[in-house]
């Protein structure tokens, strides 16, 4: 699958603007996809968790 976006957050604070940054993506645009690194607020968010830094 070919996603629209990649995040890459390494530690706590990172996976949180992360998961904000696409909340308010989705607001804007509901369709978006987005793979990343990150953790489960990342994953919570919407994200495919490519691998997980937590």
């Amino acid at each position: 699958m070919i996603s629209d976006l990649f995040m890459s957050a390494g530690e706590a604070s990172g996976d949180l603007e992360a998961a904000l940054l696409l909340d308010a993506i989705r607001a804007i645009r509901p369709a978006v996809t987005c793979a990343a690194i990150g953790s489960e607020r990342v994953r919570a968010a919407g994200a495919t968790i490519t691998a997980d830094s937590s």
